[in-house]
This record gives C-alpha cells, structure tokens and sequence, in this order.
C-alpha cells in the first residue's frame, strides 16, 4: 500500500495529518481484519494481514508472523539435527535472528521491486 499521500512539502512533514506511517499502516490492517475476521472465525483459522508499504515499512502483526516463522524454521533444523537441546541456547537464538532477518529482507526486496514496477508501469 502506498501509504505517502498528499504534498511531500507539507510543513514538518506531515502526511496529511499522519506523522508515522505506522498510523497509516495499522488503519489499512484495522479494514483488513474487519472484512476478513469473520470468514476465518468460521473455518477456525488464524488470520494476519500482511500489510506493508511502498517506503519499506512492515507492519508489527506481519513482522511478528516472520519471528514465529523464523522460530519453527530453526527449531525444524536443530531437530533434524539431533540437537534439541541446543534450542534456546545463544547460538540458536543469533541463528534464529538471522534467518528472520533474512526472511525480513525478502520481503523487503518484493516491496521494492513492486514499486519499481508500479513505478514503471504508471510512466
């Protein structure tokens, strides 16, 4: 989502009214959840937007879905390693920080290369 609208040369830089753009994001993920909820509610399913923006900013429910996901790919690992009981050690937990930082990067290069297509595309 593009969460920039409105002059960039508004005062203090403001975006209409919104100084973060976290405002932004948790209003598009507040609709999100309101359309969504009930549908998942039936099927008894767990439900995260993954709502980000065009300036590279993720939202807080979205990045912790990338932490669970970087935690159960590195406990996945040190299992089939035989080395459970390494887990929660400090090297599993820089371990673990990286790959959620390198998940974190790929999504950070699909938000780029949508703009850049975005970008190209309205030219």
């Amino acid at each position: 989502m593009c969460e920039f609208k409105g002059s960039s040369r508004a005062p203090g830089w403001w975006n209409n009214g919104v100084r973060h753009s976290n405002d932004v994001l948790q209003a598009r993920a507040n609709v999100t959840n309101n359309k969504y909820k009930d549908v998942y509610g039936i099927v008894h399913k767990a439900f995260a937007p993954a709502i980000v923006g065009m300036s590279g900013h993720i939202h807080g429910d979205f990045l912790r879905l990338l932490w669970v996901l970087a935690d159960k790919q590195m406990r996945s690992y040190y299992e089939s390693m035989d080395k459970e009981d390494k887990i929660g050690n400090e090297a599993f937990r820089w371990a673990r920080a990286k790959v959620f930082n390198c998940n974190k990067t790929s999504v950070g290069r699909a938000i780029a290369f949508g703009c850049a297509t975005r970008c190209h595309l309205d030219v």
